[in-house]
């Protein structure tokens, strides 16, 4: 089913499977509408269930199929392990990590591991304070009598 995200106008698909689980939720909680995501901006665009339907030809077969195989999974997932399948499953483990190591005196155990020593930190003396040094004070510019003079006044 060829979708387009009513925010970003992003095209997207939506499979089979999907659709199928949509219109189960659906019906076990009856819905009118499903919200799928777009896979750009993440927001939510609403089917119709109508619209599902439709776009889903032989929904009613495919449900059925779908319980069925849940189901048998559920099932497997249930029963549990037999002791001769554990006990192959850990030949298996232990043949996989002697293929790995050239000897088997080595299996399980761990290689040393080297460790550098720490490098060693010298203290650096505390720096002195900065003493204060006397600040010269600024002498006063001297001025000259021909430089200070200033011209006569106009006689009228």
């Amino acid at each position: 089913m060829n979708l387009r995200c009513t925010y970003c106008q992003t095209p997207f698909t939506v499979g089979r499977l999907e659709k199928l689980a949509a219109i189960q939720r659906m019906q076990a909680e009856d819905l009118h509408h499903f919200d799928v995501f777009c896979p750009r901006c993440r927001r939510a665009s609403s089917i119709s269930r109508q619209r599902l339907e439709i776009s889903t030809p032989g929904w009613q077969d495919g449900l059925k199929t779908l319980e069925a195989e849940a189901a048998k999974i559920e099932k497997g997932r249930m029963e549990p392990v037999s002791a001769p399948v554990e006990e192959k499953l850990a030949s298996v483990a232990v043949e996989k990590t002697r293929s790995r190591h050239t000897s088997k005196a080595t299996v399980g155990a761990k290689a040393p591991v080297e460790t550098k020593p720490a490098p060693k930190t010298v203290a650096k003396p505390a720096a002195k304070p900065a003493e204060k040094k006397p600040v010269a004070k600024a002498k006063p510019a001297a001025t000259s009598s021909s430089k200070a003079k200033k011209p006569a006044a106009k006689k009228k």
